[in-house]
């Protein structure tokens, strides 16, 4: 076989523009590449690196193509990207490719523009095809993504920062800005509008993530890093590079998982899945087990080409020393004997000093050098109070004094040590007063649940007491860190399986065991509580389901091996599997002697509200017999023996050993006393009589664990809500300890009659926290096609009001989540979303002054007498009033501190003032409306004959309103231009307004149009939801043929001009051959009535509409009339008009031309 080469492209960007700055890519791409270039031989390695500027999408493109397309058979191909991550809509061609009609993406340093808006991304799409070219050769390619969204191919409590990028999007890229574009076959099947494969090549991906999750950044030894190319590099270097994808990939999880919160790296073999099993870049990086030692011959002193980046570290409890050799000296397959040994005395970043204890024997330059003994690190620990207050300082001055004085011979801690703000602790501890009372707790870096129970009083001894639990933390830390660097036992060579049992709902009866397939060393493991009588007749409460765990040994070698639970009471044991001497492809031994056993969140949890629980299995591996019960801790005791015991112990090389991991996740998910639960968390869940259902409460996350490529449905919560952190957030329901994910799903299982749930006949949900005026709730749940509302959340007393008014069950042929069976689950997910607070504090209705602040920020000015004196100085005036959709600053601020729609920007040229009206567009009728309008115009000085110019553009009902206005009320006189957009001039269909909203949060939660919608206006909804449900005096004057239309249809001409904007855009569900049926179908869910489906069908699939109104009803205006009503067609949707370009292009073209 000929030599191998490695073609290597490293793309790493942290100078985004200023909102979308990282800080760990560049550091990672240079870490990866030092791997490479330590590993792999200079003549065999070709690397192109593109940093920051230049890594381009150009750039990047010719990469792949002029580079790593000269990788021919039996090559390496390694391509690592590190930077930011993000979604966008995709293009129509692409939705049979997509589930979600998304494209998952990788952000080149050019892709994002100064105004944060996304600018022709690399898109996963784009990216296979791209490997398909290099991989046309045939040679090994590897890549490995550490972005956001990586799984598809928050910086949370100050701790972590995401890799992910929420640049608009303001229109969807087409076929042809796409890199393909001149692929003459692709090209082909999209001009005949053929599906069209896009087929990949042959490779095998490593992603940060899930592709609804975000690679987190954070600091490592005093430097940003991103927390998976971090736990790969180290990984390897531990390992000697002498791992598969497969092991490489768990070891890395498990580092990543116990890290940072929502974050589980994936790993796919593309096309030939025997590539997992393959030693990573195919066994051609060097198995390097030593390092290079030479005198320094200015100082004179002896340094090492390995430091804190190669996983070395010092510590006072017992010195890093290192096994020297002669450079001759073959480690890879023979065993020599050292020539010394060596003290590690000065750690930096890629080098070591080091302190020979015999130079005798040492008369060359160069040696090599392996690891003899290191140990592990002190638990960082950071003292904070509550708030400040001179008690609270005092009490962290006793604990520092304990910490300084808790070792042997009152020296300092041999386990623990302070850090200030300047460096990640492992853990905190807080001082607080309580019933005035000084406590100590002891928290995670994620939030201020304490993890054990609190210490009380600020005394020498309570504090001692405080600073021996974190000790017993330490120790416990020590076991679950446990790992052999120097190991050359083969990840694989000894498995922990799991098998499961599950117990039957209908008829309890229990499956077989059977393998569980574990997803990088996690198992997620949903269980749920049923009442049952014991071998006594005791009625008493069991679990399904049940594990047996099973230790099987692959290779030709013998072990001793010993299986440690490590719980969350920061207790350890090895009750599960005591020391066994494992022979050689022994399989099925059995751990607890092949008892089931059934994880659950403790009862003292339970009782806390938390309703999810991980430990960690550790299984020790080792060639020689050892001291099983070391490790053993009593919960929260303090380990005497631990101190001396947890130590790595220097063996002679042929004696090693190495450890297995497996994280469990226990998850509470049904409860029969789910109510008593939700109830410990101030959650109080009314069931209407007469309807029942099983309560359970769990997470978003641990029902979408599948990865996304592999999506059938859709997931539980729309990816527009996970992504926008400031307009959107989860609320949870119960609390959760450490990095559990939060519990934000309502689960109603066993539901045999969902209709019974009506507007007359609701769930209600009381949620312990009120909401803020800018705040609302979207109750919501998904049958695995489409998402639908569910009700509405208002304040009610000291808490929040949820009122369920229709339940949407999983459908077992829609979605992979569902349960067949006789009866029905329902899960309901509650998601807050944040806009600009709804309203002034004041009476509607409101005529105000629009203008732009000195910060960007938009200013609504509404006083009267300012008014009237800014209209007094203005000649060129345009007013904009709303629809049914809520308020005009939706509008021109879509989304929640982010900068102003630039459509105002386009309205001032060619008005000196600009003007908005808002009123309350349910509980007030359209004349009415029309009334105020045109008296708030009259007050400001732009009555009858009022000798300026005033041109006013309408969204929707608003443009009924201005042209009762106009036609009935004389405004004839007072308004010069009339635009309206959408407007239903002839009735809109739908029966209820409250029907018309259902459909529109469904539309756009479910993304039914080409271009998401701004989440202020899916709030604008919710907030209308809650508004018609108290008064609704809109819905028959929009009906068809209605009093107010017809009275509009015989106005005389009023020689006004009107221009008609008319939205023209086709659904996903109209381009859906099934797309009526679909439609019914969310009718139906929706609970509108039979009657309406006819006309609904109609406006939706056999007109042209803009999802709301048909264009022959924007279009009915009576003529004749001078001049004649111009209508002119535009590509959006009936919420779109002023957020997309297209719209915005519309309206700005026609205000242009009235200025001319």
């Amino acid at each position: 076989m000929a030599a191998k080469n490695v073609f290597g492209l490293l793309a790493g960007v942290d100078l985004y523009p200023q909102n979308a700055r990282l800080n760990g890519c560049v550091a990672d791409s240079f870490d990866m590449e030092q791997y490479l270039r330590d590993t792999v031989p200079a003549n065999s390695l070709h690397l192109l690196t593109l940093r920051n500027e230049q890594a381009t999408k150009s750039n990047m493109k010719d990469g792949f193509l002029k580079h790593l397309t000269q990788a021919k058979e039996n090559d390496v191909v390694i391509i690592h990207y590190a930077g930011h991550g993000s979604r966008e809509a995709a293009d129509p061609v692409f939705w049979h490719l997509a589930p979600d009609r998304m494209n998952e993406v990788m952000v080149p340093v050019d892709a994002i523009t100064s105004d944060m808006r996304m600018n022709n991304p690399l898109a996963d799409k784009e990216l296979k095809w791209l490997i398909r070219e290099v991989a046309k050769n045939n040679p090994h390619i590897a890549v490995v993504l550490d972005c956001c969204h990586s799984g598809d191919g928050t910086r949370l409590a100050g701790t972590f920062k995401n890799r992910f990028t929420s640049a608009r999007q303001d229109t969807v890229r087409t076929f042809e800005e796409y890199v393909f574009k001149d692929d003459a076959q692709l090209y082909q099947a999209y001009k005949q509008h053929l599906p069209f494969e896009l087929k990949s090549g042959k490779h095998i991906l490593l992603a940060a993530c899930r592709n609804s999750q975000t690679a987190k950044e954070l600091v490592v030894s005093g430097n940003k890093r991103g927390i998976f190319t971090y736990s790969i590099t180290e990984a390897l270097r531990n390992n000697a590079g002498n791992l598969s994808y497969r092991d490489l990939m768990r070891l890395a999880s498990v580092r990543v998982v116990n890290t940072v919160q929502e974050q589980v790296p994936q790993l796919e073999a593309i096309i030939d899945t025997s590539q997992a099993d393959m030693p990573f870049l195919g066994g051609l990086a060097a198995k390097r087990k030593y390092y290079i030692v030479s005198r320094n011959p200015a100082t004179n002193v002896w340094e090492m080409d390995a430091g804190q980046i190669n996983g070395l570290v010092v510590s006072e409890l017992e010195p890093t020393t290192m096994s020297v050799f002669e450079q001759a000296a073959n480690l890879d397959t023979e065993d020599p004997k050292p020539l010394t040994e060596a003290r590690v005395t000065k750690l930096e970043l890629n080098r070591s000093v080091l302190e020979m204890e015999d130079e005798t024997g040492l008369t060359g330059n160069a040696y090599k050098a392996v690891v003899a003994n290191m140990p592990l690190k002190k638990l960082k620990i950071r003292l904070e109070v509550e708030k400040s207050n001179i008690r609270l300082y005092a009490g962290l001055a006793i604990v520092r004094a304990a910490i300084a004085t808790s070792g042997h011979g009152s020296r300092p801690s041999a386990y623990i040590e302070e850090v200030d703000e300047c460096d990640e602790p492992d853990y905190r501890v807080i001082a607080y007063m309580h019933e005035g009372m000084g406590k100590y707790k002891i928290c995670s870096t994620l939030d201020n649940r304490p993890l054990v129970e609190q210490t009380v009083g600020f005394t020498s001894t309570s504090a001692m007491a405080l600073v021996r639990r974190l000790e017993h933390i330490a120790q416990w830390e020590l076991v679950n860190q446990l790992q052999n660097p120097a190991t050359q036992i083969s990840n694989g060579a000894v498995e922990l399986e799991i098998l499961m049992s599950e117990r039957n709902r209908t008829n309890g009866e229990w499956s077989d065991f059977k393998k569980v397939e574990l997803n990088n060393g996690v198992l997620d493991l949903p269980y749920y509580e049923y009442e049952d009588k014991d071998e006594n007749g005791q009625k008493v409460m069991y679990s399904s389901p049940e594990i047996k765990i099973r230790v099987n040994n692959h290779s030709e070698s013998e072990y001793f091996v010993s299986l440690y639970y490590l719980g969350s009471d920061f207790s350890c044991t090895n009750d599960l599997l005591q020391k066994f001497n494992i022979k050689p492809l022994q399989k099925g031994v059995a751990a607890l002697e092949d008892s089931a056993i059934n994880p659950k969140v403790p009862d003292d949890l339970v009782n806390l509200g938390v309703s999810e629980d991980k430990a960690i299995l550790k299984l020790l591996v080792s060639t020689d017999d050892f001291n099983a019960e070391a490790y053993n801790m009593e919960g929260l005791g303090y380990a005497k023996s631990m101190r001396a015991l947890a130590r790595s112990q220097r063996k002679p090389p042929s004696k090693d050993w190495t450890v297995v991991s497996l994280i469990i996740n226990a998850i509470r998910s049904f409860d029969d006393n789910g109510r008593s639960l939700l109830a410990k968390n101030g959650v109080q869940v009314n069931l209407p009589q007469g309807f029942n259902a099983m309560l359970g409460i769990s997470s978003h996350k641990q029902t979408d664990a599948a990865r996304a490529i592999n999506r059938t449905s859709l997931p539980l919560i729309p990816d527009m809500l996970l992504e926008d952190f400031e307009s959107a957030a989860i609320v949870p329901l119960v609390a959760t300890r450490g990095t559990a994910p939060d519990l934000n799903v309502l689960e109603l299982n066993n539901v045999a009659n969902p209709g019974m749930i009506t507007a007359k006949n609701p769930i209600t949900i009381t949620l312990p926290q009120t909401l803020n005026s800018n705040e609302t709730i979207i109750p919501f749940a998904t049958d695995g096609e489409f998402y639908y509302p569910l009700g509405f959340a208002e304040n009610k007393g000291n808490g929040t009001q949820v009122t369920i008014e229709r339940l949407v069950p999983e459908d077992p042929s829609k979605t992979e989540r569902a349960v067949r069976g006789l009866f029905n689950t329902v899960k309901i997910v509650l998601h807050k979303l944040v806009g600009q607070k709804l309203g002034f504090g004041y009476e509607y209705p409101y005529l105000a002054a629009v203008s732009v602040g000195d910060k960007g920020e938009l200013l609504y000015d509404n006083d009267k007498l300012k008014v009237a004196a800014l209209v007094q100085n203005a000649h060129r005036i345009l007013l904009i009033t709303h629809g049914i959709t809520g308020e005009t600053r939706a509008f021109l601020q879509p989304q929640s501190k982010k900068p102003v729609n630039p459509l105002l920007f386009d309205m001032q040229q060619y008005y000196d003032l600009i003007l908005a009206f808002d009123y309350d567009s349910y509980s007030t009728g359209i004349r009415q409306t029309a009334l105020d309008l045109k008296k708030r115009l009259t007050d400001a000085g732009l009555g009858s004959g009022h000798g300026k110019t005033l041109h006013v553009v309408a969204h929707s009902m608003g443009g009924l309103v201005s042209r009762w206005m106009i036609e009935k009320e004389g405004a004839n006189q007072m308004v010069q231009h009339l635009i309206m957009l959408g407007t239903p001039n002839n009735g809109s269909p739908w029966p209820k307004m409250k029907d018309w909203l259902g459909w529109a949060v469904t539309i756009g939660l479910s993304k039914i149009t080409l271009v998401g919608w701004p989440l202020l206006i899916l709030n604008y909804l919710m907030d209308g939801t809650k508004k018609v449900v108290a008064l609704d005096k809109v819905t028959d004057d929009m009906k068809p043929g209605s009093e107010l239309i017809q009275s509009l249809d015989g106005s005389t001409d009023p020689h006004v001009p009107y221009t008609i904007l008319a939205g023209n855009t086709s659904t996903i569900l109209k381009t859906d051959a099934e797309g009526e049926n679909k439609a019914r179908r969310i009718f139906e869910k929706l609970g509108i009535e039979n009657a309406h489906y006819e006309a609904l069908t109609k406006l939706l699939f056999r007109e042209v509409n803009d999802i709301a109104v048909s264009k022959s009803s924007m279009n009915n205006v009576p003529t004749p009339r001078q001049p004649l009503p111009q209508s002119i067609a535009v590509a959006c949707d009936h919420i779109t008009y002023f957020t997309t370009s297209r719209g915005r292009a519309a309206l700005v073209e026609v205000l242009k031309k009235l200025a001319q």
